[in-house]
């Protein structure tokens, strides 16, 4: 089976060595940093519900689900969980 070109990205591909600035977006799920100086960045999640409630609608949604979560559990692995 084809799959769209979507499939598989509702995350973002990089959680803890993300931008310093700016916004890190997946199909769906992202997040927004502003820098904090020696602090580090601020990083605020957010959700693209028009795309949340698109992806709903697609035949392929459970299998894309599952694995844009296996790649972001592996991506928190590999960078570490998103530090705030």
């Amino acid at each position: 089976m084809t799959q769209k070109p979507c499939y598989g990205t509702m995350f973002p591909e990089t959680l803890g060595g993300g931008a310093d600035n700016g916004t890190v977006t997946g199909k769906v799920f992202g997040y927004d940093t502003v820098p904090r100086g020696l602090a580090g960045p601020k990083r605020t999640p957010n959700v693209d519900t028009k795309e949340w409630e698109e992806c709903l609608k697609c035949e392929a949604f459970d299998s894309c689900y599952k694995l844009s979560s296996a790649k972001f559990t592996l991506l928190t692995a590999i960078d570490g969980p998103i530090q705030t």
